[in-house]
């Protein structure tokens, strides 16, 4: 997938806001839980999206095939 300057923006924006509201969240819900509602909603936002269900399919193999590549977020030190 090709992305321009505009889609990079776009992107960046949206990661902003995820984060943002995330932490929101994260101040007031298990972070277990805030994480499984999450990935439940992209799964099924991707479900919706993609065109068809072999590419929905491949979406999920690519994310599971991918794990290794996942870093965690780095907690707060508490000083």
């Amino acid at each position: 997938m090709y992305v321009d300057e505009e889609d990079e923006r776009v992107l960046r924006e949206i990661h902003i806001d995820s984060l943002r509201h995330m932490n929101d969240m994260l101040s007031t819900y298990d972070a277990s839980l805030v994480a499984a509602t999450m990935m439940a909603n992209a799964i099924r936002l991707y479900k919706a999206c993609l065109s068809s269900d072999e590419a929905f399919k491949d979406m999920m193999e690519t994310i599971f095939n991918d794990l290794d590549a996942v870093k965690a977020f780095e907690e707060p030190t508490i000083q």
